[in-house]
């Protein structure tokens, strides 16, 4: 369960640099569609895939950043208010959601 809590306040700290990259990435990716420096429209194509993916991807990222920081901000709050047990079950039910996730990613990697 520590180390559920360390994983958690990490990506706390690591998904915004990671919406900053990706943020940036879109945005260059822009400015060369609008400044007109991709020409062939194979390139265009494949800009505004990108473009569609970096939007896609920063939608997930900051769902995520959302969920993160609502479980940590949750588990401080039961640990504030002395209810260590509650903490431990929703610590609990977090580690056996994300190993079930990891079993159905192994499943479907097959």
């Amino acid at each position: 369960m520590k180390n559920l809590m360390i994983r958690l306040v990490k990506e706390t700290v690591e998904i915004p640099e990671v919406i900053k990259k990706c943020s940036y990435e879109k945005w260059e990716l822009e400015k060369q569609l609008i400044g007109e420096k991709i020409t062939d429209d194979e390139s265009r194509l494949k800009a505004r895939e990108n473009i569609a993916y970096y939007e896609r991807e920063l939608e997930w990222l900051r769902h995520r950043q959302t969920a993160v920081i609502a479980t940590v901000n949750l588990v401080t709050a039961l640990t504030s208010a002395g209810r260590i047990d509650d903490v431990q079950s929703v610590l609990l039910v977090l580690e056996k959601n994300q190993k079930d996730s990891q079993k159905k990613q192994g499943r479907k990697n097959r």
